[in-house]
Formats: structure tokens, sequence, C-alpha cells
């Protein structure tokens, strides 16, 4: 039997029919890939399914949560934590490309079925071409703006991952994306998914000087009940020391940082008891010990975890280089800037640019060095921009802003004491009128969602072209008894028409609905065209099925 005759043509419309269910399959398949490739990774598989709250099913496998939920149910998640804090590169990558290797099996068992069996061929060839597409799109390393959030496709994770040896998120995107999640972990029972999200944000508000609002949110973690991982314990005795520490409480933090020492001691982790022996120096360094503080910091830095762990490395030299600023009355602070500059760029973040240059602008002011404050005021200047401009909720940029204000003042004040008036107001204009930045912000925003919804429009009038010549070309001709079958070109049309189902009924709710829901109207071109486009991933797997259609041997 040629894949010609497969069946298919007299059920193209079944066909059809099983193209959507076929893709949220596929969905949950990447998905539950990506947990099981943690798993073998060691990595804590909190959650996995698709859809985002209101759950229709889930089922505790193991302590994982595996779900399907009614509302967006074309978005899957997984949801893991990496107990070794500082994973090797092949573990990440490995647990990241989880996903595309289950879509690809998939596809390649379907290929099988469709080769030695009889029959269900329709249901095969369906499986086969979306999983391949869903396995090809993935592993193509792309960055593309959705709205005002950066998204990231696995195969430019795995890429960050292999070259970096970490995947690095903005410090704002960090915060609001963990406290985002928490209703939908909620509604799904995922109660240390929760608690890591918080952690999360916790860490996140200290890395940006905001030790009140971390601290509001990590009683919030301490209100919860114990974790059963020790692993997730040790982290949060080791953040509650951190944060105690910037609250100014020295003995509660020195009884959190040795309940996390004694928990990582006893799971024999490297890079925890790192971070717990990191925390410690800063301990010294704030009761007036730099001395042992950098003392503990050098040996640190000979030891085994900073010279495996590039990422332990560079936020180790930073808070050295940091500390010496703030306490040292020796150090020269362009040198402690000559320093951090060959630190390079792949673990320095805007975060850490803001506490080293603001830490450096102060030692040059209590030296007399106006000019040397005045430019490392700029770099922190910079910085704070960088972060501001990367807040989603105008809310969360506005407080952002009043945490910066002492900061901002300094700066005012260097800057009009050397007679930069107006060069002060217009550096920090953009800043201290948030609500103008906004709307240029949010303009700019509109722009490009029009540019998209344009581009996007194109592609389906386009696609309706393309799907009005293959019906036309399906009803004039006929496949050949001994020649090549139409399924080649049948499936990813079939795919460009669903797709271009699914992006037309989106832009009917864009263009009635998304008048008055502005989160809808905000996103919606990109939407558009990635629906638009995604159908074409159909003709990456055409070839296969060309080939196969011509070298499948008849049955008698």
């Amino acid at each position: 039997m040629k894949l010609a005759t497969l069946d298919l043509l007299p059920s193209d419309v079944s066909v059809l029919l099983l193209l959507l269910p076929a893709y949220l399959a596929a969905i949950l398949a990447h998905e539950i890939g990506h947990a099981v490739a943690g798993r073998l990774c060691g990595y804590v598989v909190t959650s996995s399914g698709s859809g985002f709250l209101r759950p229709l099913l889930v089922l505790d496998v193991r302590g994982t949560r595996f779900y399907a939920c009614r509302s967006r149910p074309l978005q899957g998640m997984t949801f893991f934590w990496i107990p070794q804090l500082v994973p090797s590169r092949f573990r990440l990558a490995c647990a990241l490309g989880g996903g595309i290797l289950a879509n690809g099996l998939l596809a390649m068992a379907a290929l099988a079925l469709l080769a030695g069996t009889p029959w269900c061929h329709g249901l095969w060839q369906v499986t086969f071409a979306v999983n391949a597409f869903a396995a090809v799109v993935s592993l193509i390393p792309l960055r593309f703006q959705l709205g005002q959030m950066s998204l990231r496709t696995d195969g430019m994770l795995m890429f960050e991952a292999i070259r970096d040896g970490t995947v690095s998120f903005p410090v704002p995107h960090l915060i609001e994306s963990s406290l985002d999640l928490r209703p939908h972990l909620e509604a799904i029972g995922d109660s240390e998914g929760v608690r890591l999200t918080l952690l999360n944000a916790t860490v996140g508000y200290l890395e940006l000087g905001d030790p009140a609002r971390a601290g509001a949110i990590y009683r919030e973690v301490e209100s919860r009940p114990p974790a059963e991982v020790p692993a997730i314990r040790a982290w949060q005795s080791l953040v509650g020391g951190m944060l105690a520490t910037r609250l100014g409480d020295r003995e509660r933090a020195s009884l959190l940082v040795d309940a996390a020492g004694g928990e990582y001691r006893a799971l024999a982790h490297a890079a925890g008891s790192f971070l717990v022996s990191l925390h410690r120096a800063e301990l010294k360094a704030a009761d007036g010990d730099l001395a042992g503080h950098l003392a503990d910091l050098d040996a640190l830095a000979s030891g085994e975890a900073a010279s495996r762990h590039p990422s332990l490395r560079t936020r180790l030299l930073a808070a050295r280089l940091e500390s010496e600023a703030i306490y040292s009355d020796v150090a020269e602070p362009a040198a402690l800037v000559e320093g951090y500059e060959r630190l390079g760029k792949v673990h320095v973040t805007p975060a850490l640019d803001l506490r080293f240059y603001r830490a450096v602008a102060r030692a040059c002011l209590k030296r007399g060095d106006e000019a040397g404050a005045e430019r490392a005021h700029r770099r922190a200047l910079a910085a704070v921009k960088s972060l501001a401009d990367l807040w989603v909720g105008p809310q969360e940029r506005a407080h952002f802003l009043d945490v910066q204000a002492p900061l901002l003042a300094e700066i005012r004040e260097n800057f009009e004491a050397r007679g930069k008036v107006d060069e002060t107001a217009a550096l920090l204009a953009p800043l201290e009128a948030p609500h103008p930045a906004a709307s240029v912000r949010a303009e700019s925003a509109s722009e490009r969602e029009a540019r998209l919804r344009r581009r996007g429009m194109r592609v389906l009038g386009l696609n309706v072209i393309v799907i009005f010549l293959a019906i036309v070309g399906l009803l004039v001709t006929t496949p050949s008894p001994e020649g090549r079958g139409l399924a080649p070109i049948v499936v990813p049309v079939l795919m460009i028409a669903m797709f271009t189902g699914l992006a037309l009924v989106y832009a009917a709710f864009h263009f009635t609905i998304g008048r008055f829901i502005p989160a809808l109207r905000r996103s919606g071109g990109a939407v558009i065209l990635i629906l638009a486009l995604a159908g074409w991933g159909g003709w990456l797997i055409a070839p296969v099925l060309f080939l196969l259609d011509g070298g499948l041997p008849s049955a008698p």
C-alpha cells in the first residue's frame, strides 16, 4: 500500500479534526519530556502540564503535579528547581532539551507506525507532522519579543546554557514572573513551587537593595509548612540569613546561616557550602572585621567551587571589589573599577553594576574625588535606567525608583556641585517623571504591536490564497495508482489551515473584545504573526513524507 492510498483522502476532514488534539498532545509530551529529563538530571520537578489556572485534571506522581487546565491550553510549562544551585552545562542543557527529545521520539514512533502498519495512517501522519514541527521549531535558537517580555525558545536556552554555563533572567522579570506564577501554582496545588517562586522574588528584591519588600515576601514563606526536600530547606535558611543581614539582625542571620550550613554539609553540597562561607565572610565585614572578611574571600577564590563555576567566581570577585570600595580606606577606586571591568559581561548583571558603582561612588566622595564619583555615578545611573526599563508593571517600576531615591538624590547633589545643573535635569528626567516615560514606552510598544499586526495579517492573506489554491488543486487532481500520493502536500496544507483558523479566531477577538481588554491589545499582533507563520512549519517535514510516499512498497 502506497502512502497515496493510506486512507488519507477519504478522511481529510477527520485528519483536520485530529490536528488540534494532536497539537495539545504534543504540548503535553513536550512538558513531560522536560519533567522526565529534569528528574534524570537530579532536579526538583514540582509541576508540569499545559494551560494556566482553572485546572481540569491534576495528578500527583512522586511529588510532581501533572496537570491540564481549561484556560490557555496551548501554553505548556514545567516548573523545576535546581538544587545544585550552579548545575553543570551538560545537565542544564539536557533538562532544557527534554521537551525537544520527547517530541522527536514521538515523531519517530509515529513515522515507524506509518511505515509498518496498515491502519490509522491519518493519525500517524498528523502525529508525526505536529511533533516533528514542534521539535524543529523548539530547537531553533530564537529570541523574540511578546509585548514587553523577551522570550526564548528551548534551543536558545540550551545554547546559552552550553555557552555561559547558566541561563540568566533579568531581576525585574524574575520577580514579576515569580509573583505572577503564584496563583497558577496554588490552583494546581504545587505548594513547593509556590515556596520557590516566593524565595526567587525575595532574592531578587535583595539584589535590588529592597530588604523591606523582600522581608514581606519571606514572611509568607515562613508561614508555610516546612519544606520536605532538604535542599529547599537549606536554601530557605540561607535566603533568610541574607535577609536578616540586610535588615541588621546579626543574631538571627547567624542562626539561619548555621542552619543552612548544617543542611548543606549533610548533603555534601559544594555550591551551597560555598554560598554559606561567602555569607559568613559578609557577616565578618558587617562586624567590622575587614581583614578576616577579605581573607575568607581569598580562601574561597582559591577553592574548587570557584574554579569550576564561572558564575560563582564572578560573584565572589565582585563581592570582594565591592567590599573594598565600602570598607577599605586604602584601596584605589580607579583600580577597583578596572578590576571589575575585567570580569566580563557574561555573569555581570545591571543589579551587580548598580551595587558596585554605587559603592565606588561613595568611596570616591569619602576621598573628596568628585570627578571619580561622577564617573561611578554615571555607571550606577545607567544601571538604574536599565533596570527601570525592564519592569512590565508600572507600580513595580515606581516602587523600584522610590527605593533608588536616595541614590538619585546623591547623584543630583554631586552633579550640581560640579556645575552640571542642566545635564543633571536631563539625565534624571526620565526617572523622576515615570508617567511620561511610561507613555513613551507604551507608544513605542504600540507602534511595534501595530507593525507586527500588519505583518501577521499579510501572512494570513497569503495563507488563505495558498489554502484556496491547494483546494482547487485537490479537486482537479487525482493521485496516480502507481505514482506518488498527495500526503506530502495535504498534511502541510492542513497545518497551514489549522493555524490560519486559530489566527483568524484570535484576530476576531483582538479587533472586537481586544478594544476593551488592554492586555489582549498589547500582545495581539505578535500572537497573530506567530500563529500565521506556525503552519508553514509543516513544510519542514514535507520532504520526509515525500520520500516515504514514493518509497513504501505496494501491498498486494
